[in-house]
């Protein structure tokens, strides 16, 4: 399997940039897009019909954090941590070996997403 790169989040000045691990699966017929690090997924009839779900649910997901002044919060429940040396920054949480066993029979294909969205305070 394709080595993918980590899950990350990053806070220049006032923006978070995210990169995050998608892997899109196919189960009988239903296509997939899932995201461990923040347990979010979405499905349709083929992988961009999947993607496209994923990434409004994405949106939904960080609108509704961010309004609510609680990202740092659900990231830290969901097993990221948070660094504080050198500087502040997020760790996501790292998938075991039986996780990515249990996907694989399904997979597709994996790749990441990097958004950036306002930092909040």
């Amino acid at each position: 399997m394709k080595q993918m790169i980590s899950n990350q989040i990053n806070k220049p000045k006032n923006m978070i940039n995210i990169q995050l691990d998608i892997f899109y699966l196919n189960e009988e017929g239903i296509f997939t897009a899932y995201c461990p690090a923040l347990e979010l997924s979405s499905y349709g009839n083929n992988v961009e019909d999947a993607q496209s779900a994923f990434n409004e649910a994405l949106e939904i997901f960080l609108e509704d954090t961010l309004q609510k002044g609680t990202l740092e919060k659900v990231l830290l429940k969901l097993g990221w941590t948070l660094k504080a040396m050198p500087k502040a920054d997020f760790e996501p949480p790292k998938l075991k070996v039986n996780d990515i066993k249990r996907l694989s029979h399904h997979l597709i294909k994996g790749g990441t997403t990097r958004i950036t969205i306002p930092a909040y305070s």
